[in-house]
C-alpha cells in the first residue's frame, strides 16, 4: 500500500542507542526519549551541542534533540544550530524537501473502541495489531499486537488503517505483546505541533 510505502520511507534508524523514529515534517523527527542521548544531570553550559546520528534511506544525518518529554517518553530530533552547523542544517533541509511526512492523525476514537493498527517494525514490514483508547483526552494509546514487539523498535510509529500516525513505539511495551504509548497530537509541545506544517491539525 502507497500509504505504508511513504512511512516507510521516512522511517529514520538512530544510531547510538539502535532505536527508529519517523520523519513528521518541517525538518522534524518523531522518536522515543529513551532512544536519543541526553544528559539527566540538569547541567548545561553555554555552546552545549547534543547531536544525534540518524539514518534515513540509506544516508545519515546529524540532528540535535528539540524537545524531550521523558515521562511520556516521546522525543523530538530536528536540525543542528544553522549559525553553528550550516552545511549539516542545510544538508538535511534538502533531504526533507523531497521527503513525504507521516501525518499525525489528530482525529479522537471513541472510547474502549478498538481500532486496528500497525507498528512499524525496525526489521521492516508491519506489525499488525489492535489500538484503544481507555480514558477521556488520554494521552496514551493503548495497543496489542499479533506478534511480538522486539527490541529495536523503539521509537517507531504506530499508524492507523489510513496511514495517520496515532503513537509512538514507547518503553512501556509488555512481554505479552501489549503496551501504553504516547499520542503525539497529545504530547507534543504547542510549538511543535505549530511547526508541522501540512500535519492533519
Amino acid at each position: 500500500m502507497d500509504k505504508f510505502q511513504d512511512i516507510e520511507k521516512a522511517k529514520i534508524k538512530i544510531m547510538g542507542k539502535n532505536g527508529q523514529g519517523v520523519y513528521v515534517g518541517n525538518n522534524l523527527f518523531l522518536t522515543a526519549a529513551h532512544c536519543i542521548n541526553f544528559k539527566t544531570s540538569g547541567s548545561m553550559v553555554l555552546g552545549d551541542h547534543f547531536i544525534e546520528d540518524i539514518e534515513i534511506q540509506g544516508q545519515r544525518f546529524r540532528v540535535a534533540p528539540w524537545a524531550i518529554e521523558p515521562i511520556s517518553d516521546i522525543a523530538v530530533l530536528g536540525p543542528l544550530d544553522d549559525q553553528v552547523f550550516p552545511d549539516d542544517a542545510d544538508r538535511l533541509e534538502d533531504f526533507c524537501e523531497d521527503l513525504n511526512p507521516a501525518l499525525i492523525n489528530t482525529v479522537e476514537p471513541e472510547l474502549f473502541q478498538e481500532f486496528e493498527i500497525h507498528v512499524f517494525s525496525h526489521e521492516g514490514g508491519q506489525v499488525p495489531g489492535k489500538g484503544e483508547v481507555c480514558s477521556p483526552g488520554s494521552k496514551s494509546l493503548f495497543i496489542e499486537t499479533k506478534d511480538e514487539i522486539k527490541g529495536g523498535t523503539s521509537g517507531g510509529p504506530i499508524v492507523d488503517e489510513s496511514g495517520g500516525l496515532v503513537g509512538i513505539v514507547s518503553n512501556f511495551s509488555g512481554n505479552d505483546n501489549t503496551g501504553v504509548h504516547p499520542r503525539p497530537h497529545l504530547t507534543l509541545p504547542l510549538w511543535v505541533l505549530r511547526k508541522l506544517e501540512g500535519a492533519a491539525l
